[in-house]
């Protein structure tokens, strides 16, 4: 068994890494049974090694009505990170958001869109087997609590809702900082016999494949032969010109895992800037050895190639704001 690289509650709060993130989602229904799903992270990142900036996005999903708002922040000034700073899940700002660990162990995230509450039902989850992942091109912590009840409030036109789910939590910190080689299909997934896993494919020269499955029990392997096929047509972003490869094949042998995704909504690009990327919620199905499951999960996919230069992208953004 290898020696945890995760120390826990000290590493839930902010580490001197230029790279850190908190990451969460969450699927579930409204009390009449209306799907939805809900992302969040609060990202840090080094600045030139002169100073850190923290920004945030969040969005929820209304995925039988297809629509998808994405909302972002940016901290240069009146973020309360104390907590953080002091290795305690605390993060806030008086108008935008709460990140928090509450005294009885539940989590909360609350923005103008939502205010949740995610309860752990399920061990932590060191990803890599300890918690400390070798990229070829960088190193990074990650660690994942692949399964919480949630239960809160979202906000849909206007109207406060009641919502009922299921959520997932990533927290990685990296000396990684924004390089060519920087490309990564993620994936997460929640399966109905009770089985949670995390699997990437990171890298452009130099690729790193890994799987962390964590069974219904608890118990947690690691697997490094992981097939991931896409299929189908890519949705083509009108925005950016990337065309997104999401509907997918995914394969693990050793662990007789075999299941087909796709996105309940096609459009979830979020962009920011000169940045962007492909984040949502999945639907997916397949077999575990002889055992049909169906469950859901996210992709996020980061360094899709683009017809567009920045300058088009920026042109095409400003455009269709106007209109």
């Amino acid at each position: 068994m290898k020696k945890s690289a995760i120390h826990l509650p000290h590493d839930e709060g902010a580490h001197d890494d230029p790279i850190e993130w908190w990451y969460w989602t969450a699927q579930g229904a409204d009390s009449k049974g209306r799907s939805y799903a809900v992302m969040f992270a609060l990202f840090k990142f080094g600045l030139l090694g002169l100073a850190e900036v923290y920004f945030t996005h969040w969005f929820v999903t209304d995925i039988e009505k297809k629509k998808f708002i994405p909302h972002f922040k940016v901290f240069w000034k009146g973020l309360e990170e104390n907590g953080l700073r002091h290795h305690k899940l605390h993060a806030k700002e008086n108008k935008d958001f709460l990140m928090t660990k509450e005294r009885h162990g539940s989590f909360r995230l609350k923005t103008k869109q939502f205010d949740l509450r995610f309860i752990q039902s399920k061990p932590i989850m060191l990803v890599g087997g300890a918690g400390f992942v070798d990229l070829k091109t960088a190193t990074t912590h990650y660690y994942t609590i692949p399964r919480l009840e949630v239960k809160g409030k979202i906000l849909i036109k206007g109207k406060k809702l009641s919502f009922k789910g299921l959520g997932w939590t990533d927290h990685q910190w990296s000396p990684l900082n924004i390089k060519p080689e920087h490309a990564w299909t993620w994936f997460s997934f929640q399966l109905s016999d009770g089985t949670d896993l995390q699997c990437f494919d990171y890298g452009r020269t130099k690729r790193v494949r890994m799987a962390t499955i964590s069974m219904p029990n608890g118990r947690q392997k690691v697997y490094k032969d992981v097939r991931l096929t896409p299929f189908g047509i890519a949705w083509h972003s009108k925005k950016s010109g990337a065309k997104y490869p999401l509907e997918w094949k995914i394969e693990i042998p050793k662990a007789k895992i075999k299941l087909t995704c796709g996105p309940k909504l096609q459009n979830q690009e979020m962009i920011h800037g000169p940045f962007r990327y492909w984040e949502g919620p999945l639907w997916a199905h397949g077999e575990i050895g002889q055992t049909a499951v169906e469950g859901h999960g996210f992709l996020e996919l980061n360094g899709v190639t683009s017809d567009k230069n920045i300058f088009q992208m920026l042109r095409s953004l400003m455009s269709r704001k106007k209109s």
